[in-house]
């Protein structure tokens, strides 16, 4: 099983080990200006052996998989519509992914609806920007005054599966020896 560890305000993870008990904090930021890490291997002292995903993000993302609809508007037109899925979900944007391209660009505002899979089904109807595009994903960012929506802020809190987010809890001290494992896209 693969961890995820996110990267702290002051660039520094916690790498603990659960068979142990022994936590180290590293700071990754000759790691981060040289390579773009997104994996982490480490050795523990008692032999243990650890993975981990390395979230980057300031507002990391909830993957999800949410049927919904959207409306695309350039200089307050409506456009095109039609179906996507809520890849993902953060609290300022959320990972769309649409089946054709309906005339999309970065900049054009998508005014979208779905509901949560929570046990209420919140409706969420949201303005959107399209910030980035990688047919069929598009990434979008929410208004400025959407950014702290409770219902969205309250469901990124709810338990996560643990098939998507389960992750060795990593604690105590001790020596580690860290490998920085480089993407794919790396040289």
């Amino acid at each position: 099983m693969t961890a995820t560890i996110q990267l702290s305000e002051s660039k520094t993870v916690e790498l603990s080990c659960s068979v142990c008990n022994r936590r180290k904090i590293v700071d990754m930021v000759e790691y981060l200006d040289r390579f773009d890490i997104k994996k982490l291997k480490w050795n523990c002292k008692c032999g243990s052996t650890w993975t981990a995903n390395l979230e980057k993000r300031q507002y990391p993302r909830k993957p999800t998989g949410l049927p919904g609809y959207f409306v695309v508007f350039q200089n307050d037109k409506w456009i095109d519509s039609g179906d996507m899925v809520v890849a993902d979900i953060s609290s300022n944007g959320l990972g769309l992914k649409i089946n054709r391209k309906n005339g999309l660009k970065v900049g054009d505002w998508l005014e979208v609806d779905f509901n949560l899979d929570n046990k209420s089904e919140t409706f969420i109807l949201k303005m959107v920007q399209v910030r980035n595009i990688h047919f069929p994903f598009v990434g979008t960012a929410f208004e400025k005054s959407d950014c702290q929506d409770p219902d969205i802020g309250f469901y990124l809190k709810e338990e996560r599966t643990p098939s998507e987010y389960d992750a060795p809890v990593i604690r105590s001290s001790g020596k580690f020896r860290l490998k920085v494992v480089q993407g794919a896209n790396n040289p």
